[in-house]
């Protein structure tokens, strides 16, 4: 697992490695949920899309463990993008037709900003 976990975390893999590790991982385990987002952000003659794919793992009915690869987008002269593990708590409701969930962890992102005449300067921080 630790292997698969710095794969993910590292900010060099294509998007097209992560989702296929994430769909042959998927069938290697049980109860589990794999996810994809996607959306478009409009502001004052900006337009840019973003997108993550997330991967979530029971570790009993009230608790679960995530790994998510977010694209924020790319607005001109910055590329941000990050990864994210967060630890999940679960209240299922209504026989388990509802779930409220909490989730903690922490976010690592970069940005690569090219605005100085074409010079790439990334740079990264994590949050919680």
């Amino acid at each position: 697992m630790k292997k698969y976990l710095k794969l993910l975390l590292c900010p060099g893999i294509s998007c097209g490695s992560i989702a296929g590790f994430l769909l042959l991982a998927s069938s290697a385990v049980h109860a589990q949920e794999l996810s994809l987002f996607g959306g478009a952000s409009q502001g004052t003659g900006l337009n840019t899309y973003s997108w993550a794919i997330n991967y979530q793992e029971n570790l009993g009915p009230n608790f679960a463990a995530s790994l998510m690869w977010l694209n924020e987008g790319h607005i001109p002269e910055h590329h941000r993008d990050g990864q994210a593990m967060q630890f999940w708590a679960r209240l299922p409701l209504d026989q388990r037709r509802w779930v409220l969930s909490a989730g903690v962890g922490p976010y690592r992102y970069y940005d690569t900003y090219t605005g100085q005449k074409s010079s790439i300067i990334p740079m990264s921080t994590v949050g919680g």
